[in-house]
């Protein structure tokens, strides 16, 4: 019997024919479509061949190209594409994406670019005070709209993972980068109020310190804790173990917080059952309290303003827009009485007493709109009485004038105040400037051009008495405020150094 042939798998073969490697002998061939293995071997005998050979000359198919595929072992690759589990396999491939499409490789050049654009998303997240709940479908956007983009066709990044970015990378990496600066600061105050966040206490810690090397003031966040009350005693404890971790405890210099009896036991700063009176019995005896500035002068304001005596400002701005804030009815029939008195209707604006540079905008639109609104209020048969009686009142007007005027001033101060690197002396000037401001208000008896504009038609209506009558409670609102301010700017004397004057100078 002549000897059997059998085919190799070749290197022209996995050319021709890609969709085939390897498999587990030479005389086999895997395609890598079916995951199946297909023999190549040809074991026919030569006479069997020799037979082939002859019918396909018969019928004129006898070709050397036709010779060299049957001999090869090609014509048994050739069957299996033409099976119809291939063409459906191929098919199926063609519609489905392979599972390295989703799954990232760790230490690649590509992982790290992928982590890298996952957390500057989570960090974009916490630097505009985004929920976690739209990552949900950033990712799937950011895949559609850069559909030809190995990263972002890779990025997974929802809300749980941008949650556990934010706490387990970039929070302990954020802290890390201040301790480390930390260690090379010889002083540092450490301020904290508490933040009530649904029914939790939330009591941040920060610490203020001058690194000229980063460019002078640094204000950074230490720790964020929840603790059950903001007693005296837990938040001494609070504040004496995160200074105790970062190792500050001979470090702290001063304390900074509201002007509490809590915080600092009054004006006077007596007692013993206050934060500021603790942390000096246990971190530093030497130790310098600051309280809130911005307190001071919105507090001094509004102390001012309780010895007018005409109304309250704060209820009247409140009550005003209440009254129209969801009623479409009203709010129709004020633009009538808009456009019937020819002004501008505007949206009137809501004030909260904890938002301390809200009322200004408030009082200068209820101004804008006061002729609509004095009109509307006075003819309906059914209005609030505050309102009426507001409305009825012949200096109603020029009381809003006078809050609008020296609320201005205090808006500029409270602004300044609030900018993020001030040092304790620049607080001192900004409230000094307040202080003088409001003396040269007091020696020039100043009442705003608005006011004597009204004052002047009321004059010729005989009602001088009561002109003078307001501008004598105007010029006590100066005086009362100027003595607040005072007495409270007293707790700034031990930083009146001469030395510092050139902060007031401007540059040349």
């Amino acid at each position: 019997m002549p000897p059997k042939r059998k085919c190799h798998f070749t290197d022209d073969l996995r050319r021709k024919y890609p969709c085939f490697g390897k498999s587990r002998s030479e005389f086999e061939a895997k395609c890598q479509i079916c995951d199946s293995y297909v023999s190549i071997a040809n074991s026919e005998n030569f006479l069997a061949i020799l037979n082939f050979f002859l019918w396909e000359r018969k019928n004129m198919r006898c070709t050397d190209t036709r010779i060299s595929s049957i001999l090869s072992g090609s014509t048994d690759l050739e069957k299996h594409i033409n099976t119809p589990k291939h063409a459906r396999n191929i098919r199926d491939a063609s519609t489905s994406k392979s599972m390295t499409n989703f799954v990232v490789h760790k230490s690649t050049p590509l992982a790290l670019k992928i982590s890298a654009a996952e957390g500057t998303l989570a960090f974009h997240i916490v630097k505009h005070h985004n929920s976690f709940k739209s990552m949900d479908c950033t990712s799937t956007l950011l895949r559609t709209l850069f559909d030809d983009s190995d990263i972002a066709k890779k990025i997974s990044c929802a809300r749980t993972k941008t949650e556990a970015i934010i706490n387990g990378v970039l929070s302990p990496h954020c802290i890390l980068m201040v301790s480390n600066d930390l260690k090379n600061i010889s002083f540092v105050s450490i301020s904290t109020d508490s933040s009530n966040h649904g029914n939790k206490k939330l009591f941040p810690i920060v610490v203020q310190y001058f690194d000229h090397i980063q460019g002078g003031i640094q204000v950074r966040m230490l720790d964020l804790q929840e603790i059950n009350n903001e007693t005296a005693e837990t938040v001494t404890s609070l504040i004496e173990g995160v200074i105790t971790k970062h190792n500050l405890n001979k470090k702290i210099i001063a304390f900074s917080g509201d002007n509490t009896n809590t915080n600092f036991g009054g004006l006077n700063r007596k007692g013993e059952q206050n934060i500021f009176y603790l942390l000096k019995n246990r971190v530093n005896s030497e130790l310098v309290g600051i309280g809130c500035s911005a307190h001071i002068l919105h507090n001094a304001i509004h102390h001012g303003l309780d010895q007018f005596g005409l109304f309250d400002i704060d209820a009247l701005v409140l009550k005003i827009f209440n009254f129209f804030s969801i009623y479409t009815v009203r709010t129709n029939e004020l633009k009538e009485f808009c456009d019937f008195v020819e002004v501008t209707y505007r949206n009137l604006l809501y004030h909260s007493k904890t938002r301390w540079l809200s009322l200004l905008p408030a009082v200068h639109r209820i101004l804008q709109m006061f002729p609509a609104l004095k009109s509307y209020f006075l003819s309906q048969n059914k209005s609030l009485k505050i309102l009426e009686a507001f409305f009825l009142d012949d200096f109603s007007e020029c009381y809003l004038y006078f809050i609008h005027s020296i609320m201005s001033l205090f808006y500029e101060k409270i602004k300044d105040i609030e900018k993020e690197n001030n040092s304790i002396l620049e607080i001192m000037a900004i409230i000094g400037d307040t202080v003088e401001s409001l003396r040269e208000r007091i020696d020039s008896k100043f009442l705003p051009l608005s006011i004597k504009l009204v004052f002047s038609k009321l004059k010729k209506d005989g009602k001088g008495s009561s002109c003078d009558n307001f501008a004598a409670r105007a010029l006590s609102v100066y005086e009362v405020t100027e003595e607040y301010l005072r007495k409270w700017s007293e707790l700034f004397s031990e930083f009146e150094i001469n030395t510092f004057n050139f902060f007031k100078i401007s540059s040349f």
